[in-house]
């Protein structure tokens, strides 16, 4: 997966460091992060297939699922307003928003670093370094990636969704290490709303993710030594932090609406959160990023109200 991490250095690493940057100065005093993330995703009746991820300090936790609770008590495809305090709740500066917009998702090309023998290859080498490991979480990663590399290798392999668990794991990964290299964080958790990508096959999205994170700081040197402990949520024995998933669910909602080449959106309580939320925020990110046969594009797009 160098290639993906290549790009992403270049194509939106580079874009938000700066701001990112500012972000962990403003919550110096935070060593736990949270990563929360939502999906708006293929759905025929929407413009846009969207990926939204809401990073927050653990700090902040309790009071936003309170307020959540008061401001926004449903998800918002069930909602016709949206009440103007949670429009302040999203702008705190504990948070910060990065979206993707996913276009094309042809991942597995014919041949080349990310043809499905390759990723084979790679899911074998991750079993082999997890191989001399007696611990019981890591032999349940290795059944999770085996079943996996199983799943590939069928002819009759779901594709799209593997491609979309390839895809999230990596995104969230990616932030991840971003936490890791800029914060002086020592716990970080993913949570994540309950969908496809995350039960299927295990939940191996956390395992890869896990995996993709450990790969992106060794090569790019980044030390984990102060990382203590990383989480992954939902588990199996189910969600608990339904409030606090609003969070993305609302940003993914309105970007899954939008018409980018208009621009317009069909409802007018997506104006809100497109206009104050989105618009003119150094602290909410907006990428297209599509795969087309191996290769990858990513470019940010910047919204003006």
């Amino acid at each position: 997966m160098n290639i993906i991490a290549d790009h992403l250095k270049e194509l939106f690493e580079d874009k938000i460091i700066e701001d990112f940057r500012k972000y962990i100065e403003l919550n110096e005093s935070s060593s736990c992060y949270v990563i929360l993330s939502d999906y708006a995703l293929n759905n025929k009746d929407k413009t846009n297939d969207v990926v939204s991820y809401s990073i927050v300090t653990c700090e902040e936790l309790e009071y936003l699922s309170n307020k959540v609770k008061k401001t926004a008590k449903k998800d918002i495809k069930n909602t016709r307003s949206i009440n103007p305090e949670f429009i302040k709740l999203l702008n705190r500066k504990t948070l910060f928003h990065i979206n993707f917009l996913l276009g094309e998702r042809k991942i597995f090309s014919k041949k080349g670093e990310l043809s499905k023998d390759k990723m084979i290859e790679s899911i074998q080498l991750s079993l082999n370094e997890l191989s001399s490991s007696k611990r019981k979480d890591v032999q349940e990663r290795k059944i999770k990636l085996q079943a996996l590399e199983s799943e590939i290798s069928k002819k009759s392999s779901n594709l799209k969704l593997i491609t979309e668990i390839i895809i999230i794991s990596f995104l969230t990964a990616y932030i991840m290490f971003l936490l890791t290299k800029e914060a002086n964080v020592t716990e970080i958790a993913w949570m994540s709303d309950r969908d496809k990508i995350t039960e299927a096959y295990n939940q191996t999205v956390f395992t890869m993710c896990q995996q993709n994170h450990y790969a992106l700081c060794v090569r790019n040197n980044v030390s984990t030594s102060k990382l203590k402990n990383m989480y992954y949520f939902p588990t199996e024995d189910g969600i608990f932090f339904t409030e606090l998933v609003r969070i993305p669910d609302y940003i993914a909602g309105t970007l899954s609406d939008w018409n980018k080449l208009s621009p317009e959106v069909s409802k007018e309580k997506f104006v809100p959160i497109l206009r104050e939320v989105i618009s003119d925020n150094n602290f909410c990110k907006l990428f297209n990023l599509s795969f087309s046969e191996g290769k990858m594009r990513c470019n940010e797009f910047k919204l003006h109200s």
